[in-house]
């Protein structure tokens, strides 16, 4: 069951709906890959990812962040400089790119109506719409059903996240970053941005049961006592 729900993570590029044609879908699946990975004694290989996730796309930046800083919280100081130097090199780059696109741009261009939009949880609602078992009732019960099927898919997705321990904390900062970060940015036509969280969030999903069954356990437990 949890790995037929870690695979929901991974449908965006294979729904048929145009969504692989988007960076942010192939960052969420080298993203997935970077944290896939990652070992306590290999981790250039996920952190090269990780910066090829964000070469994809720049909001993938944060998951580069939060991998140096936990690693550096947990005393790995090669990892941590390593995450570091490649988040570095990556942000380079992004710069290099945005010198070379700037000269181009004309006053009569669009500008962005910019993205600082606190639209708050409803739109991290809206960006897991990209999860398999969303896409999946959408087809089963319509278009309509979308709105209760992401009100359940994201809190069982963020208990799973904070509940694991399998990384450390890189699972529930990842998740819960990005959470926060979507309250605060984000217009209501950015919803495609849950591709790139999708495969993280799919994780979390794959764990809920076991939060799920470990919470049981406590509050019978506590009810006992």
């Amino acid at each position: 069951i949890g790995l037929c729900l870690l695979g929901m993570g991974f449908l965006g590029a294979l729904l048929g709906t145009g969504s692989c044609m988007f960076h942010e879908t192939w960052a969420g699946v080298l993203v997935g890959l970077s944290l896939a990975l990652r070992t306590e004694k290999r981790f250039v290989a996920s952190a090269i990812t990780a910066g090829l996730a964000a070469a994809f796309r720049e909001l993938a930046l944060p998951y580069v962040l939060v991998m140096a800083v936990v690693a550096r919280l947990e005393g790995r100081r090669r990892e941590a400089l390593t995450f570091a130097g490649v988040g570095g090199v990556t942000l380079a780059y992004l710069v290099w790119t945005w010198a070379l696109v700037s000269p181009l741009v004309q006053p009569q261009d669009l500008t962005s109506a910019g993205w600082v939009r606190f639209s708050g949880w409803s739109f991290v609602l809206d960006t897991t719409r990209w999860n398999g078992l969303v896409a999946a009732g959408q087809s089963i019960w319509g278009p309509g059903a979308r709105g209760v099927l992401c009100a359940v898919v994201a809190p069982l997705c963020l208990l799973g996240a904070m509940n694991w321990r399998g990384t450390g904390l890189r699972l529930p900062a990842v998740v819960g970053g990005f959470a926060v970060g979507f309250m605060v940015i984000g217009r209501p036509d950015n919803y495609y941005w849950g591709l790139v969280t999708a495969p993280v969030m799919a994780l979390g999903l794959a764990t809920a049961p076991a939060a799920i069954i470990a919470l049981g356990r406590r509050a019978a437990l506590a009810l006992r006592r």
